[in-house]
């Protein structure tokens, strides 16, 4: 047996035949365009809560949201506008999964 530049090459009398490496160059690709899109969804997002902030929408302050303030600490727990986000979140994957 041979490994070279990632390809494998047996030996079966007097020549090698070439048996592809189980790490193959698909995979990289793959893990390539999932952190591409990983990382364009972070920015959208940024840009959403930023735009949230500009228009004053008050996300995280809906009625419903939990708000306790201790002595030296808050805590928030916005679980209405976790609501809202999902709703909104799976009506959009249903549009996109429709079309």
């Amino acid at each position: 047996m041979l490994l070279v530049a990632g390809k494998l090459y047996i030996t079966d009398g007097n020549y090698f035949s070439s048996v592809q490496s189980r790490f193959d160059d698909n995979w990289v690709m793959q893990l390539a365009r999932l952190l591409i899109w990983a990382g364009a969804a972070l920015v959208v997002l940024g840009l959403a809560v930023v735009v949230s902030n500009k228009l004053n929408l008050p996300l995280g302050r809906l009625p419903g949201d939990i708000v306790w303030r201790g002595k030296n600490s808050v805590l928030y727990f916005p679980w209405v506008t976790c609501l809202l986000l999902s709703l909104l979140g799976t009506l959009l994957m249903w549009l996109f999964r429709r079309h």
